[in-house]
């Protein structure tokens, strides 16, 4: 279709369904042509033109800003599944991204191209990540790799338990592995 990559990559985030699926089903057939596009989106830094503008980069933003173009790039990598494996280490980088987000992102794209070192992150994310969204989807995928779900949940009880975290901070993490 006579589209640029750009669009597709933007379009999956939208909340028609069609057009995400679209958008991805575009994404897959174009493969590894998509590559220098997403590495460059997964890398994405603020340009001259964003910080003259000094634009927010919202949603619709002419400029988007970068965490928001390293969302969308996690998300045409998790398109890819393992087609996208080449593309590991910028997600890898981006699992360790101050903006919870952008983490939340590349743990996604991370289990769907199975990163080879991804249990080891996504086991430092269940023991320690700030944000317990991302504690949850860590755990959801440790437990989609196989893992003993004893052992998982044990790591997180053991952390929670020595921070003193609430009963309401263990149910919020529960919510999200299911």
């Amino acid at each position: 279709q006579s589209r640029r990559l750009s669009a597709w990559v933007f379009e999956l985030l939208s909340t028609d369904s069609r057009k995400a699926a679209a958008s991805s089903n575009a994404i897959v057939q174009l493969g590894t042509n998509a590559f220098p596009l997403l590495v460059r989106e997964l890398s994405a830094k603020d340009g001259l033109w964003e910080r003259l503008a000094g634009s927010k980069g919202g949603y619709g933003t002419l400029f988007p800003s970068p965490a928001l173009r390293k969302i969308r790039a996690c998300a045409a990598v998790k398109a890819l599944g393992t087609n996208g494996r080449a593309l590991g280490p910028y997600v890898t980088n981006l699992m360790v991204h101050p903006t919870p987000a952008v983490r939340l992102a590349a743990f996604q794209a991370a289990a769907a191209i199975s990163v080879p070192d991804a249990k080891s992150l996504l086991t430092n994310a269940v023991a320690s990540d700030p944000s317990f969204s991302i504690r949850g989807v860590a755990m959801k995928h440790l437990l989609q790799m196989g893992d003993d779900p004893g052992e998982v949940c044990d790591l997180l009880v053991t952390n929670l338990w020595n921070r003193r975290s609430s009963a309401g901070t263990l149910k919020g993490i529960a919510e999200e592995v299911n």
